[in-house]
């Protein structure tokens, strides 16, 4: 994901929360929801690493099946 839509499903987060919360109260229920939809939206846009995927499926190409020979 680029940086600038990154950026703005930042913004929409933030505006999301806010009208959730009318003047951000109670303000640590505002911050613990809007932690969580921040985690949430950077974890879904970095990935797992294609290194990590890359390896994955390595491991399975090379498991044996019951009954191949040796």
């Amino acid at each position: 994901m680029p940086a600038g839509e990154l950026w703005r499903c930042v913004e929409m987060a933030v505006n999301g929360t806010k009208s959730a919360y009318p003047k951000l109260q109670p303000l640590d229920a505002f911050f613990r929801d809007l932690e969580t939809m921040l985690r949430t939206l950077v974890a879904g846009a970095l990935g797992p690493s294609p290194r990590t995927v890359k390896t994955t499926i390595a491991k399975k190409s090379s498991r044996k099946k019951p009954g191949d020979r040796k």
